[in-house]
């Protein structure tokens, strides 16, 4: 592992790019081993793409590099203009590398390299040095610092002798996102909605107001995170601090670059309520809010005595500035709102209209759900009548087979059992109603001949009678006691 922690320690590189007065721009390659026999490798320098014939201006300044994937550069002009261009890989092209041949010194040698990185300038922003209150102001120049902001690699600062400008550049939000993409998610070319967020320039602190005005050089800058606030340091020992508006978290979905082939196939499907809810109507009115000129804060220096002629152009200037940036805006949003309004009340009016509908509707639907209701008892009715009938004709088919089952024999065999025991039970029930009629008439043969012979028993024969007479009751009695349940159990 230290062998290896080494050898990558000695691989390792720091790219540094590096601006010269007329435009050209190099790539310095330094080793970050502290070896003196290490040497700085130089390419450049690097093309820029579209060629220009001025090499985009020869007063360059400043350079800056946002931190961002790709790279994104910021090159800076005496003059106020600021060109923004992507760090890419360049196109071989063996022609063109005969005329781009860079070097690197070795003590008192020089090697050749060719440049494998080219500069893309896709936007320039002209940058307003001074509220140019006469016509001598449109000549002024005079060098601007780019400084990074702590907070975003999408913001930065222009420092300069006229004040502070801040810039905007949304489309690297974007630009990191296609970056980062998988194969498949994006087209192999960037989208040309990327490159036409235009970025934007807003003037925050200004210093010199025409050109007689004394220069007051901004001294220092730094930017405060958590929140994010600006303070300014000017040439008269006073220092300023602003807020600065907070930055836009990037999406966690898709980005609507991506939402626009499916928003085409979709026209057809027109909804109002998908009009409105295409996107948030407190960033719409945020776009009419949005406004191209800003006015500074006027930080003069403590020289500066500005005549009633130019403290009227000031105000002059102000006043228009109000009339054309912000109240006509805000006569736009007005409209903007008023319409939203008209729509929305038009959308509700619309859907109690459904709703009245769906209430008249689900009415008819109660009283179809009940005439089906109804329909069902009926046809639940119908189906138990026709399941019985199928039973009995089961039954019947099955009682006709002439197949006995097994219960079926069983029960058979226990009927003709239950059958014999009646024939018995019948038998013994004939003896004993014979019997009985025998000894009724015994009785009343005897009876009459004791009437015959007036005769009477003693006590004795008496009592011998009567215990014969209640035995032969008792056995009747459970003789016809056991023919009624012989009649119970075969249902006669």
């Amino acid at each position: 592992d230290e062998a290896r922690n080494q050898v990558e320690s000695e691989n390792t590189v720091w790219p540094v790019l590096v601006l010269r007065g007329n435009g050209d721009v190099y790539s310095v390659t330094a080793s970050l081993k502290d070896d003196s026999c290490s040497k700085p490798i130089v390419h450049g320098p690097l093309s820029m793409y579209p060629p220009a014939d001025d090499n985009y201006g020869v007063d360059a300044c400043s350079i800056l590099c946002l931190q961002s994937v790709p790279p994104v550069v910021v090159i800076a002009t005496c003059s106020g203009t600021l060109y923004h261009c992507v760090l890419l890989t360049c196109a071989e092209d063996d022609d063109a590398n005969d005329n781009k041949s860079t070097w690197s010194q070795y003590g008192s040698t020089y090697s050749l390299h060719t440049p494998d990185i080219a500069l893309y300038v896709f936007e320039s922003v002209e940058l307003e040095l001074g509220l140019s209150l006469d016509d001598d102001d449109d000549t002024y120049t005079c060098p601007i610092q780019l400084r990074h902001d702590i907070a975003t690699d999408s913001r930065y600062f222009c420092t300069h002798d006229t004040g502070v400008h801040i810039m905007s550049l949304p489309f690297i939000v974007h630009l990191e996102e296609f970056a980062r993409a998988h194969d498949g998610l994006f087209p192999d070319t960037p989208p040309l909605e990327l490159l036409n967020q235009s970025s934007s320039a807003e003037y925050l602190i200004c210093t010199r107001t025409s050109s007689s005005s004394p220069l007051s050089p901004i001294l220092g800058l730094t930017v405060t995170s958590s929140p994010p606030v600006l303070i300014v340091l000017l040439s008269t020992g006073e220092v300023v601090s602003l807020n600065l508006p907070t930055v836009p978290l990037p999406p966690t979905t898709s980005t609507p670059l991506l939402n626009g082939t499916a928003a085409d196939d979709n026209e057809e499907s027109y909804s109002p309520l998908k009009v409105l809810l295409k996107e948030p109507f407190d960033v719409h009115i945020k776009k009419f809010l949005k406004h191209n000129i800003s006015q500074p804060i006027l930080k003069l220096g403590p020289n500066a005595d500005p005549s009633p002629q130019e403290c009227l152009e000031l105000v002059s200037r102000t006043t228009q500035l109000f009339r054309e940036e912000y109240f006509q805006r805000h006569d736009r949003v007005r409209e903007e709102i008023q319409r939203r309004v008209r729509t929305l009340q038009t959308l509700k009016q619309h859907q109690l209209q459904e709703l009245e509908h769906m209430e008249q509707e689900k009415v008819k639907l109660q009283q179809t759900a009940e005439q089906l209701a109804e329909k069902y008892e009926d046809i639940k009715d119908k189906q138990e009548e026709l399941t019985k009938r199928a039973e009995n004709i089961l039954r019947l088919v099955s009682q006709r087979q002439p197949v006995m089952s097994t219960a079926e024999k069983k029960l058979s065999k226990e009927l003709k059992q239950v059958q014999e025991k009646i024939k018995d039970f019948t038998k013994a029930l004939d003896q004993v109603k014979a019997k009985q009629n025998y000894h009724k008439v015994q009785m009343e043969q005897w009876v009459s001949n004791q009437k015959k012979r007036e005769l009477c028993l003693g006590q004795s024969h008496m009592k011998t009678i009567k215990a014969n007479v209640e035995q032969m009751t008792n056995d009747v009695s459970e003789l016809m006691k056991m023919v009624e349940i012989s009649k119970k159990e075969l249902g006669l």
